[in-house]
């Protein structure tokens, strides 16, 4: 009912209420306990698999809009580059995920944080899709402003911090090496960010490209290290 009253409203007041009935979907989901003192059961198997579903829909659609966005343009080498990246990149989102989380189980006690780092790790993968295909429509001979591209970066270290943090929520061991693969990579980009908007000579567009080639190279290296972990499966009475 708020939502539909939200349609309604000037900008101001629609984003305001809009964002306190989104938190009246999201807070009891997150924490239960706040509508009740009584903690529903909680089926992990079946959390998982609709969470990696859900995840799957979001990488999917986000390529979609990418397609969509390269259709408007004469088919020719470029946009088939362009394509063929942007693939890899929405690929190597997809193998980051994938490769790990839904395979790794849920730790009951970290059910809460695991949950919202999957709202962060979904809005990240959608807000990429968004500005990329901004990067997609641009016209010839202009440069993309720096809050698009900033963007796109701080979207990529959002998606890598809620990675480390969703295997941190799961029931594998061992993952020193994978956190240190994805921690550096995080630190990188955001460095990169760092580096790029001080410096006069580099612009924030720059740093997508070698952003985007680090993804595709966790993509490649991670399973590897994953490969030297392992999942301890809860006991029965877990």
């Amino acid at each position: 009912m708020l939502f539909c009253v939200c349609a309604f409203l000037p900008d101001a007041a629609r984003y305001s209420l809009g964002l306190f009935a989104l938190a009246l979907v999201i807070v009891p989901t997150l924490l239960p306990n706040v509508l009740t003192h009584h903690r529903p059961a909680l089926d992990l198997d079946h959390l998982v698999t609709r969470l990696g579903a859900f995840s799957l829909i979001m990488m999917g659609e986000t390529f979609i809009e990418i397609a969509q966005a390269i259709e408007q343009h004469a088919l020719n080498s470029h946009v088939a580059a362009v394509l063929t990246f942007e693939f890899l990149f929405v690929f190597s989102l997809w193998a980051a995920y994938f490769e790990d989380i839904p395979r790794a189980g849920l730790n009951r006690q970290r059910a809460s944080a695991w949950l919202g780092l999957h709202f962060t790790l979904q809005l990240s993968i959608v807000l990429m899709g968004v500005g990329i295909t901004s990067v997609v429509f641009l016209p010839d001979n202009r440069h993309l402003p720096d809050q698009d591209a900033l963007e796109i970066l701080l979207m990529i270290v959002v998606f890598f911090f809620s990675l480390i943090g969703l295997t941190w929520c799961s029931l594998r061991q061992g993952n020193a090496k994978i956190f240190w693969l994805r921690g550096g990579t995080t630190i990188l980009v955001a460095v990169l960010c760092i580096v790029s908007w001080l410096s006069p000579h580099m612009a924030l567009e720059d740093v997508i490209v070698p952003a985007a080639f680090l993804v595709i190279l966790n993509a490649l290296i991670a399973p590897r290290l994953l490969a030297q972990t392992h999942v301890r499966l809860p006991s029965r009475g877990a």
